[in-house]
Formats: C-alpha cells, structure tokens, sequence
C-alpha cells in the first residue's frame, strides 16, 4: 500500500494567488522561472564568447648582455594577437545569431510548457474540488433523509431492515467523500509543487469551457521546430566558416633594443590548414550536425503530428461523453431519483428502489466531473503538444 504524504500550505486567506492568472504570473516571478531566464541568458553569453576576438597581448622582455666589447642592458616590447577567421566576420555572426535564437526558443518552450502543466494542474484541482463538494451536498441531504426515516421507524411507518439498508449506504458515501476530499488535497499539492506557489483556496471561476474541437495553429510555428531550424542555419554558418581561405591570422609588432642597435619587426603568420585533415574534420562535424538537426526535425514534426490528430479524437470523443452524461443520462437519474423520493414520501415505493435511484444519481453525477477532468487532461496535453498558449481554444466551425 502505498502512503503519499501531502505538503501543503496552509495561509490566510487572500495572502497569495487565487485563480489561474493569478499563480501563473507568481510563477513567472518565481525561483523556478528565473533558472530558466538565467541559464539562457548564460548560452547567449558563451555563444558571445565563442564568436568573439582574443584580445591582444603585450610582451616585455628584460635582458643583460656581455661581449668582449661591450656590455649592457637590452629591453623589448611586442604586441601580439591571434584572430580566428579574420576574413569571415558575417559567418560568424549568424551563428551566434542563430545560436542565440535556438537558446531562446528552447527557453520559451521550457517555460510555455511549465505554465501548461500550472494549467492542467489547476482544472484537475478545480474538478477534484467540484467533486468533493457535490458529493459533500448529496452526503449531507442523505444524513438529513435518514433523521427523517429514523423517525419514521420509530413510529412504524418502514421495517428495521429498510432503516439499516439506507444507513448502510449513507456510511459508505460518507467513506467516499472523505477519499473525495483526499483527492483534492492530493491534487492541490500537485498544483503547489508544479507552480512553486502557496495557495490557500482555489477561485475555479476561470476553468475553460469544454469544446468538441481545438482549431490548431500551423506546425512550422511550433517553437521546438524553430529552435530546431536555427540550430540547422548555425551548423551551415559554421560550416561555411570552415571553407575560409584562412581560419585564423596571428601578427606581431615589436621593438627590440640591443647594447648598439634598435630592432622594429612585424611578423604575420597564417597556418597552412591544407597540409591537415583538421579542416575537412571540423567542415564533417558541421555537415553531420546539420543532418541530424534536420533529422530530429522531420521526426518531431511527423510526431508531433500524429500525437494531436490522436488529442484531438480523444478531446472529441471525451466532449461527447460528457455531453451525453451532461444532457441526457444525469437528469433522467436526476427525474428517477426525485420520484423515488417523492414515492417513499408517499409510502408508494420502497426503500430498495429508493436506494438504486440515489446511487445511479450520485454515480452519475461523479462521473460528469471525472470525465471533465480527463477532458481537460487530453486538452492540456494537446496544447503542449501543439505549443498554444493557455486560451488559444476555439471552436471549429464546419
């Protein structure tokens, strides 16, 4: 058995974000959020780096010479720098643009998908809630029902037998509704965990409005493939970096004084890079780089299509489930139950089917709720899927 210990925090009321707007922008101001920020913030930084000059180098040299003829003190003083593919500047640039775009991209993905695990946390609290609550309103009224038939036991009105049948199922109930509770509980520790937020209640005034369609944005705006289309262009910049005539320059001035002559030279050396397989290595790393990234697209986007053509069906098939249970089967078990009511009122009908009537509603009832969640599960996950923000929801129109 498996025993799940629940965190919560429990705060004045008010003190911290209610509704969904509200503990998504605590969450954008939160720990979680600026690592994220921050680590982007560092690739950009080291892509600088890579794309920028070394910087020069001042050399100071101190000797003492001795001759047979003479002898004294000899300084000198150089400046040197290295300069990788000084003739590819525009290369080098877009990669680190597209470097820096592909770090962006994952970085807003990152957080898109964070704030839409936040949302489908909160509608699954927000059903639990629901749930817990109706159920706590159907426990209490059967609790007054059966003060009600106690007493018409003691006047002789229903059998022992009938009195303990409703009981019976009213301890049950009672059972349930604290694994109601539980499950709420277990969910809003959920939202807390995967928001870092403490929460105090939910306002659960601002859930979306089940739907039987998405209308899905093109996938070639999807953020993950974008990223993935700017790692390709840095891996073809590098590439043409690479087809440089010279990958890099060194060049030295210097001044050298000696006992009985002053020394100026400037030296500029270039690396015959076609004596070295080192080029064509770097020029195949690039290649292969570019393949695969081209390679992870096609499959992410063939993926990514399927994987929402699947969501869809599902939201579809849950909207009419729910619609169904909605409209239809909970008020006939609504209708069946009043009646039964109003027939064990009136001495017409009996305790059993009484029973069968208030167990049909509730069952009827919870299920509306559960398949409301498992809605809001498939619609969470086809927007993360598809990349949506929290609200890009629209109706089909055929």
């Amino acid at each position: 058995m498996k025993t799940k210990i629940l965190f919560l925090f429990f705060v004045p009321f008010g003190l911290y974000a209610q509704n969904l707007s509200e503990i998504l922008d605590a969450f954008r101001h939160s720990e979680r959020a600026r690592s994220i920020n921050e680590t982007l913030l560092g690739e950009k930084a080291r892509n600088s780096v890579a794309s920028a000059y070394s910087a020069p180098m001042i050399g100071v040299g101190l000797s003492h010479a001795r001759s047979d003829i003479q002898e004294g003190a000899e300084h000198s003083l150089s400046l040197s720098q290295n300069i990788l593919y000084p003739f590819s500047k525009d290369s080098k640039t877009r990669a680190q643009k597209d470097l820096d775009a592909a770090a962006q991209s994952e970085a807003a993905y990152a957080l898109s998908s964070l704030e839409l695990d936040i949302g489908a946390q909160y509608h699954l609290a927000c059903t639990a809630f629901e749930i817990k609550e109706k159920a706590q309103i159907l426990y209490d009224e059967q609790a007054k029902r059966y003060d009600k038939l106690n007493r018409a036991y003691e006047v002789g009105e229903i059998s022992k037998k009938e009195l303990l049948m409703h009981k019976l199922d009213m301890v049950k109930f009672r059972q349930k509704t604290g694994l109601y509770k539980t499950k709420y509980l277990e969910e809003l520790s959920l939202l807390q965990e995967s928001s870092g937020v403490p929460i105090s209640a939910l306002s659960c005034d601002d859930l979306v409005r089940p739907l039987p369609f998405v209308e899905l944005k093109p996938l070639e705006e999807h953020t993950a493939l974008k990223g993935l289309e700017h790692k390709k262009d840095s891996a073809n910049a590098l590439y043409t970096l690479q087809e440089s005539l010279f990958t890099s320059l060194n060049y030295e001035l210097s001044y050298e004084k000696e006992i009985d002559l002053s020394r100026y030279r400037f030296v500029v050396s270039v690396p015959l890079g076609f004596l070295t397989s080192q080029k064509e290595s770097l020029k195949a790393e690039q290649l292969h780089r570019y393949s695969a990234y081209d390679a992870q697209k096609s499959y992410l986007q063939e993926n990514l299509k399927n994987s929402s053509a699947s969501a869809s069906l599902k939201i579809k098939t849950l909207y009419e489930q729910f619609e169904l249970m909605r409209d239809e089967i909970l008020p006939l078990n609504e209708e069946l139950f009043e009646l039964s009511k109003l027939s064990l009122d009136e001495g017409e009908g009996n305790m059993m089917e009484y029973l069968d009537a208030v167990r049909s509603y509730r069952l009827s009832l919870i299920d509306l709720y559960e398949i409301k969640g498992e809605y809001y599960r498939e619609l969470f996950r086809l927007y993360k899927n598809n990349d949506m923000k929290f609200g890009d929801y629209y109706e089909k129109i055929d």
